[in-house]
């Protein structure tokens, strides 16, 4: 008995755990993304600064 209940919980963290490693992946895509555009934007206005000098 016990031992089906361990192994009930441990199936749900498995996929709490599946889950949240997809979720991981997501945000670190959009970080890259954010900062990939974050990095363009002050490229251009670097570029502006100094067509400006």
């Amino acid at each position: 008995m016990k031992l089906k209940k361990v192994e009930g919980e441990h199936d749900d963290v498995k996929e709490q755990l599946e889950d949240a490693e997809k979720h991981y992946k997501v945000l670190i895509r959009a970080r890259d993304v954010s900062v990939k555009e974050a990095r363009a934007k002050i490229e251009e206005l670097r570029r502006g600064i100094d067509d400006e000098m």
